[in-house]
């Protein structure tokens, strides 16, 4: 159905009835290591040429949360909202990776799980209900894949919902990569 009546808010939501998947990674995006610099390429590689990569670099070194902005999703007041994450990386065997699920500060409810491939082979199993989980995958390897589901519900401010990343740790040196092609897919009900 695509009208849901929001009874607390006296309104009615157009929802189409089914994911919307416009928002996708268009180039990778890279957290460098704790000093900052590059690291020396020995091949072009899934990265593609480092000076491609530079207008696509976060500012942030290290271990500081930063946004993935093209992933980003609005959300109004009083709405609900099912997410769905599908997050390919790369890490060096140092550069380990970790996420956060930013939510808007007046949360009313969250429900997620985060299944998926760890860099190493193992499974990824995360249940999570309170404000912004985040979680680190500290494993070696370089490969990954991560699925994120969430269900989250405002109250009365607007907001957005941020996936965030970061390295595990500032004194890694080789880069945490989101890469091209990551993509959320979401639904207002």
């Amino acid at each position: 159905m695509p009208f849901n009546a929001n009874v607390t808010e006296g309104t009615v939501i157009y929802s189409p009835g089914n994911f919307d998947s416009l928002k996708m990674v268009t180039h990778s995006w890279w957290i460098t290591g704790n000093d900052g610099t590059w690291p020396t390429p020995t091949t072009v590689g899934s990265y593609g040429p480092r000076t491609a990569q530079i207008p696509f670099v976060t500012p942030e070194t290290g271990e500081t949360f930063t946004v993935i902005e093209p992933l980003e999703v609005a959300i109004g007041k009083y709405e609900r909202m099912i997410l769905k994450y599908h997050i390919h990386y790369d890490q060096d065997t140092t550069g380990r990776i970790k996420f956060k699920l930013h939510t808007p500060s007046d949360l009313i409810q969250l429900h997620a799980v985060a299944t998926g491939l760890k860099a190493n082979g193992d499974a990824i199993s995360e249940l999570d209900t309170a404000v912004d989980p985040e979680f680190a995958l500290d494993e070696a390897g370089t490969t990954g894949y991560l699925e994120w589901e969430a269900v989250v519900q405002t109250g009365p401010t607007t907001g957005a919902v941020q996936l965030q990343f970061a390295q595990e740790a500032n004194s890694n040196t080789g880069p945490a990569v989101i890469k091209v092609g990551s993509y959320v897919e979401y639904m207002r009900f």
